[in-house]
């Protein structure tokens, strides 16, 4: 196929499924039957002809499309779904145009996905294996689908029909040659990365759960309703491709007030299944970290502990939601790496992992003095501590802040200065050296993190963010210059950093000097340094809680 074609038939796939999920207008529901009618008579009337008047069935298929997009509640959309995809199916087999058999397989998917209750939902996954099998001649793709209708639809009439094509498939299935004390493969014969860890940190409002993986691999996201007829609850599943279950792991009980478990089974024979069974929750974020390779999941409360109140004549409960937001509880103070992570080390052997720890456990004695609010360190000692799991001790003990403090080091050993970050996307060179440096991957991983990180980043977050990190860095550079000469202000920038990724709260990252630099290196080892270091970032805390209590009494 030629270039110019494959752009046109993307574009043809784009523009069907931008009509299909187009916002409906929500008609009566007597308004969808009358639709679906039509439409229905309108396919019976084509079904006696065949499929050779392409475009008769074209309009048909617009015909149904009219139930789905206009009323997504209409208790005829899973037929009009279905009835699409067969259509779209038989014109596949008629004119062998491959934009028909993908737009079958998006139409099936869908009634799976947003009807799995309709007793259309089981026969759409069993056609989508059939699709695969017969079609695509892919039975190893034919496999997952077929095992999707015995595991997502157990009660469901087509089961035992895929039950026999799974022991069909399973037989007619060479048996692969290997050596026990070979490592299983997957397609193409890839070895399967192996699941051997599910970690979680919770708290009634925040639950984050991270999935360990030893390489590399690709993975799908999706969230299924509650199915009180099947006594199913809502859950969202996260299937890990061309993986196996390490012999040791085991499912994991949750038991707070968002999830109930985290269940891990090898759903087929190359693809790990990992289901969060819910409770309540409001939203989820999933992405993926490398070096090691792992995935995060981020689940949140229904309800934000700061949302204003609409009704603008109740003064009392307005006054309450704009004081949350100075009225600062708690601080979460985090000493970078630590353990067999030492950090950047100096010409004078000085470790980075000693010099934070140093400065964090003074900050929080002055936080402590000044605001009587509640200061957690995330290490209080030499301890290794995961990236992400620094960000969940933040989420979990519902902070509202959140600082990380690190000491700077480059190549060139003349750079010194101080340095605040916030998180966000960057294309300034030294940011991104530096965030790869922190996050202890490669520039390449920090390209991909870039990617991902569109997807998470809050607004909202970025502008308290950033607040946070001016006062900060006023702060400490004037404190420091008032006792110590030659102070550079290398300014407030942005990168993105592992270790802010996902806190939902104000958060900063913190460079208080350069540990490669002679002259700072030397000053970091001063006890009287460390301290001045300590009252800046205090100072600057002060200031950004003075700035939100003064705009939030003005908007009164």
């Amino acid at each position: 196929m030629s270039v110019a074609r494959k752009h046109h038939t993307l574009l043809i796939v784009f523009i069907s499924l931008m009509l299909l999920t187009s916002s409906a207008h929500h008609l009566s529901a007597e308004t969808s039957e009358n639709l679906y009618l039509n439409a229905y008579k309108s396919y019976k009337s084509l079904e006696g002809s065949g499929y050779k008047d392409r475009w008769r069935w074209i309009n048909c298929i617009n015909l149904f499309e009219s139930v789905y997009r206009n009323n997504v509640d209409s208790s005829r959309a899973d037929d009009a779904l279905f009835i699409v995809g067969k259509i779209y199916t038989k014109l596949y087999q008629s004119f062998h145009k491959k934009t028909d058999i993908v737009l079958a397989i998006e139409y099936y998917r869908r009634l799976t996905e947003h009807y799995p209750r309709s007793n259309l939902a089981d026969d759409a996954q069993y056609q989508i294996a059939e699709i695969f099998l017969k079609l695509k001649h892919d039975p190893r793709q034919a496999y997952d689908e077929y095992t999707k209708v015995v595991s997502n639809f157990p009660s469901g009439d087509m089961r035992k029909r895929a039950e026999r094509m799974l022991g069909q498939l399973t037989q007619d299935r060479p048996k692969p040659s290997v050596s026990q004390n070979r490592k299983p493969c997957g397609k193409k014969g890839v070895r399967l990365a192996r699941v051997f860890g599910i970690r979680h940190w919770s708290s009634p409002h925040y639950t984050r759960v991270v999935i360990d993986i030893d390489k590399k691999v690709s993975f799908s996201k999706h969230l299924l309703k509650e199915n009180s007829e099947f006594n199913k609850p809502r859950r969202l599943y996260i299937d890990l491709k061309d993986t196996r279950i390490d012999p040791s792991i085991t499912s994991v009980p949750i038991h707070d007030d968002l999830l109930s478990q985290a269940r891990v089974a090898q759903h087929t024979p190359d693809i790990v299944r990992v289901v969060l069974d819910i409770k309540t929750i409001q939203d989820f974020k999933v992405f993926s970290l490398n070096d090691p390779f792992r995935i995060i999941i981020d689940v949140t409360e229904k309800t934000s502990r700061r949302a204003e109140p609409k009704k603008k004549k109740d003064l009392h409960r307005t006054a309450i939601a704009k004081r949350l937001e100075w009225d600062i509880k708690r601080i979460i103070i985090d000493p970078g790496h630590g353990g067999k992570h030492p950090g950047a080390v100096g010409r004078n052997g000085l470790k980075e992992k000693d010099v934070v720890l140093k400065i964090a456990k003074k900050l929080k004695g002055k936080i402590i003095q000044r605001l009587s609010c509640e200061v957690f360190l995330t290490r209080n000692d030499d301890t290794s501590l995961p990236l992400e799991e620094r960000t969940a001790i933040a989420n979990t003990k519902k902070a509202d802040l959140f600082i990380s403090i690190h000491t700077n080091a480059h190549k060139n050993r003349n750079l010194c200065g101080i340095q605040t970050y916030y998180l966000n996307l960057t294309t300034d060179k030294d940011a991104l050296e530096l965030a790869a440096r922190e996050n202890a991957t490669s520039a390449q991983n920090i390209s991909d993190l870039q990617v991902i990180l569109r997807d998470l980043i809050l607004n909202s977050m970025i502008i308290k963010s950033s607040g946070l990190a001016e006062y900060i860095q006023e702060c400490m550079v004037y404190g420091l210059r008032r006792n110590h000469k030659g102070i550079n202000d290398l300014g407030v920038k942005q990168a993105p950093f592992i270790v802010l990724m996902g806190a939902k709260m104000p958060s900063v990252l913190v460079e208080v000097s350069f540990i490669s630099n002679k002259k700072e290196a030397k000053r970091l080892t001063n006890d009287k340094y460390l301290n001045d270091i300590a009252c800046g970032i205090a100072d600057g805390v002060m200031g950004y809680i003075t700035q939100l209590k003064t705009a939030s009494l003005r908007g009164l």
